[in-house]
């Protein structure tokens, strides 16, 4: 079992109705071990960002067919986007 999917497994073990001080305890403990395993699985993946040619096929798309300006929310959604996509 990796050690993201133990640490899983006890912050879900550690949920519930129980509001008691222990209870939370357990349950800030579990979750700061999934942080933790998540940090680490992480930090093993090397970040891919975007090639120039990207950047500019972006902008492209981002322009404003009407008007002829970069629509900036549109670009910075369409960046945001094909980071996810490349990086997950």
């Amino acid at each position: 079992m990796t050690d993201l999917r133990k640490a899983a497994e006890m912050a879900l073990e550690a949920w519930g109705w129980d509001i008691s001080e222990p209870r939370r305890k357990m349950f800030r403990e579990r979750m700061e071990a999934l942080r933790q395993a998540l940090t680490q699985t992480e930090q093993k993946k090397e970040w891919v960002g975007l090639t120039e040619d990207e950047v500019w096929e972006l902008v492209d798309q981002s322009l404003s067919k009407k008007w002829g300006f970069l629509d900036e929310q549109a670009f910075a959604k369409a960046i945001e986007a094909k980071l996810k996509e490349k990086n997950t």
